[in-house]
């Protein structure tokens, strides 16, 4: 019987650790992280430029239809490119929305249009993108 962390083990963390580090970092701030915080600017948001929790709802219904439409074709290039070109694409398109909400100014198409863009570019930015250099760098 082997120890959980044998020398193979061990070696194999120190090749790979980094890579881990980097997809934990890369998974925690692209849309996952908006998905877990996004509800704590709802009351703001709604107080500032009067729109409903419904107007709300219908920003989000937008990402998460554009999500479904692309996450096909995410990983479909995802298979032919790899996946650091999947990410040198979404990351900073994840990041110009993040930009993009700062400077809202009370107009809501715009902002039913970066959620929209959102969910196109999110996938690029979640754990099927991540995993696959986690995995490729372990064998066990």
């Amino acid at each position: 019987m082997t120890k959980p962390f044998d020398d193979a083990a061990r070696a194999e963390w120190r090749k790979g650790w980094h890579v881990t580090a980097g997809a934990a970092i890369g998974m925690g701030t692209g849309s996952s992280l908006f998905a877990l915080t996004s509800s704590l600017f709802i009351a703001s948001f709604t107080v500032e430029f009067g729109w409903s929790r419904g107007d709300m709802s219908l920003a989000g219904a937008a990402a998460f239809i554009a999500g479904a439409l692309s996450i096909g074709l995410i990983g479909r290039t995802l298979d032919r490119v790899g996946f650091r070109k999947v990410a040198l694409v979404c990351v900073p398109a994840v990041t110009l929305v993040y930009l993009g909400l700062t400077f809202m100014n009370g107009s809501y198409a715009v902002y039913v249009a970066l959620f929209a863009a959102l969910g196109l570019f999110g996938g690029g930015t979640a754990a099927m993108v991540y995993t696959r250099p986690v995995v490729a760098v372990f064998d066990r």
